[in-house]
Order: structure tokens, then sequence, then C-alpha cells
């Protein structure tokens, strides 16, 4: 408020009249002439000057009331707002985490998967026994260290449940030769690692359904198909399956084989064309129709088994040795011609890995081939499949077109 004395120091209310002691409150509601008929004089230009500004200062101050400073009452209510606005939001936070954890459980059980044949979409179910057998966390193991789904974003690699993200994580793979030796390592493998699995055998029906027993056991879908790969029309209808199936078709893993061993004097045509239909030509058959499956899933990996003899040849094994040589350059042409489609092609070249094979051989034999390898000891079938679980995953998304050997250094 203005004080109606005037004060000591005004220039504009000291220079009018200092005798009439007008107020500030006098100057600003009077006007000019009434100004000049109460001290009895005109008033001069300067003092005509001061009393605008002195009138457009007051309305200004009215316009625009000073406000009081915020008492200490105040700031604390401000601060009880903000603290309860805070603490509002981190509950929602949590009960939408919950949520969503419930939710990405279910949807890891129960995922559905589209599919588009002619423009009409259709839908199949992956894992429909497994649905609601896994419910939201407590809020404890929402604050778990390392495992935290308040932020799902920040930690892409954790699961709700368990530590990392499993490497083929709903990835769908199919498996020729599945049922027994190095095949059935790699479906054991892939399912330990989240996969769904299709695999094929020729004979071994009651060992192939043990298999897959023990794959779902692991929470995965698993199948078994008798299909013989070396025949075209077979390899067609099953693609066809495993797609029908499983919605989809991100790994294939071409590991079928055998082998008729006999020097080359005594090895008969049917020998020859046995050994070339089964390791070779079930390679062509497969990746041919996997293609457009692997293409409509925007990618995928295709790993195809040969072997050192491939690579070095072997006396007495020229059938085997032409099988595994033609999938090192079948595999080399279809990584380069597939790479712009983001389908990977890859060789694994074991060496002497201990499976059925390796157990028949005497210990004479045995010892002469342990001689040459520096390692001093056959490979494990894990070890072939944990390098196939490699080049299956999104680790090896730029690997292509290699032949990587699983020898211990027979062949360097």
């Amino acid at each position: 408020m203005f004080s109606k004395a005037p004060a000591a120091n005004d220039p504009v209310a000291t220079n009018v009249n200092p005798e009439a002691k007008l107020g500030i409150d006098d100057l600003k509601n009077m006007t000019v002439k009434e100004i000049e008929a109460k001290i009895g004089h005109e008033l001069t230009w300067k003092q005509k000057l001061g009393i605008k500004m002195l009138k457009n200062k007051a309305a200004k101050a009215e316009r625009h009331p000073e406000k009081p400073a915020a008492s200490g009452s105040t700031l604390i209510g401000l601060l009880l707002g903000l603290v309860l606005f805070l603490i509002g939001v981190l509950i929602a936070y949590i009960a939408f985490a919950m949520k969503e954890c419930h939710q990405r459980s279910l949807d890891r059980s129960r995922r559905s998967v589209g599919i588009v044949f002619g423009g009409i979409v259709k839908k199949t179910s992956i894992n429909q026994e497994f649905v609601g057998r896994r419910d939201a966390r407590s809020i404890a193991s929402l604050f778990h260290l390392g495992k935290f789904p308040l932020l799902p974003y920040l930690y892409p690699h954790k699961t709700k449940n368990q530590g990392l993200m499993k490497l083929l994580q709903d990835k769908v793979a199919l498996v020729t030769g599945g049922s027994r030796g190095i095949g059935a390592a790699i479906v054991k493998r892939f399912a330990e690692q989240g996969a769904h699995v299709a695999f094929t055998y020729r004979s071994s029906a009651a060992q192939a359904e043990a298999i897959v027993a023990e794959l779902e056991a692991l929470g995965v879908k698993a199948k078994a198909y008798a299909s013989d790969a070396g025949n075209f029309a077979e390899a067609e209808a099953l693609i066809n399956a495993v797609v029908a199936d499983f919605g989809k078709l991100d790994v294939l893993v071409n590991n079928a084989g055998i082998t008729q061993d006999t020097l080359m004097l005594r090895m008969s045509e049917e020998q020859w064309d046995k050994v070339i239909t089964t390791n070779l030509k079930s390679v062509f058959n497969l990746s041919k129709f996997a293609l457009r499956p692997l293409m409509k899933a925007g990618g995928g990996s295709i790993i195809n088994m040969s072997s050192i003899v491939g690579i070095t040849g072997n006396a007495g094994q020229a059938n085997y040795a032409a099988s595994k040589a033609g999938i090192i350059g079948f595999s080399k042409s279809l990584a380069k011609e597939m790479g712009s489609r983001a389908i990977r092609c890859n060789v694994i070249a074991p060496g002497f890995i201990e499976t059925d094979m390796t157990e028949a051989l005497d210990e004479k034999t045995r010892d002469a081939y342990l001689a040459n390898i520096p390692l001093k000891r056959f490979g494990k079938a894990n070890e072939v499949a944990d390098l196939c679980v490699f080049l299956g995953s999104d680790l090896s998304t730029y690997v292509s077109g290699q032949t990587i050997s699983v020898c211990g250094a027979l062949h360097t």
C-alpha cells in the first residue's frame, strides 16, 4: 500500500508544492487541473511528466499486485503432495508390472502364431497344456536383485522367474536324425535352451517317443516324425507338417547320415547311391523346402552336419567323403544365395565323436585314432550340440558360409 504522507525523497511530491504536503494518493487520484488548483499555480512540464509516470506506476501495480511470500506451512504442504503423488505412481507401476509378468508368463506358454496362407490368417496354439501353469510372482520377487521386471526394457535378457534369457527361447527347430547319437544330443540341448523341437527318425519309434516325453518335461513342445529326408516328396511333406504343427520354422539342422564303408574296388552302385542320397540329397531336399518358411519368419539358420572326412578324405570312405564334401560346397553356395534374406547357412565338421559307431571300434583301432588327436580323447555329442545352439541362436547373426570343425585339433 502507498502511504498517504509524502516521502521525504519523493521528487514529484516535493517539487509540486512542499508546503501543500500532497500525499502520493492525492497525486495519483487527482487530475493535473485539480493539482494546479490545489497548489495555486501551473505545473511545469517536468512536474506533469513526473505525475504521469506516478499514475502509470500505480495503475501497473493495481493490475499486477505483488504475491505474498510462501509460508513454511505452504512449502510443507507442497512437499507432502509431491510425496503422495510419487507413491501413487509407484503403486500403479507395481500393479502394471505384476499384470505384465503374468501376461508374459502365459504368452510364453500359449503363444499364438499367425500363419498367412493366400491372405487368410490362421492361428495355431503352442503348448496349450502348459497354460496357467505359471502365475505372477509376489511383490518380494518383483524386487529380487537381478530379476527386476519393473524395468523390463532395461533388462531384455532377463526372464521373470529365471536368470538369463535362454538362447533359443520360443524358436522352432527341425533336426533330422534326432533320435540317437549327435542328433539326440542336439534336440535335447535345443529344448534346454527354450526351443520347440521337431525331429525325424527312420525306425526307432519307441526311442523317439521317449525323447519327446523328455523334451516336453522341459516345458517346450516337441514332436517326432517318421520321415526319409532323402525322399523329395517326403521332405516337402515334412516341412509342411512342421509349419502346420508349430506355426513357423527358425532353425533347420540337417544331421541325418549313414556310412557304407568299403574300398572303391569293392563299392557297389547301391552303396554309393544310398550314402549320397541319405547324406547329400537330403540336405538339398530339406533346405529347398525350408527356405520359404524361413523367409516368412524374417530369416533363420540352416546348420548342415558334415565331417572332417569331407575335408581331408579317408581311405575306404569315398562315398561318405564325397557326400560330406558336397555338403560343404552346397552350404557355401546357399549362404551366398540367401544372405540377402537374412538366412544363414553353416557347416559343422565333427571329428571322432563318442557315438554308437565309435563304441563298436576295437581297442587297437581306438588307440590308433586317439594317438592322432592332440586332445587325446574323442569328442562328446553335447560338444557338437553346443555349437549348434550357437549357430542357431542370435549370437551368430553375422556367421554364415563357414565350416567349423569339432575335432580336438585333429584337423587344423
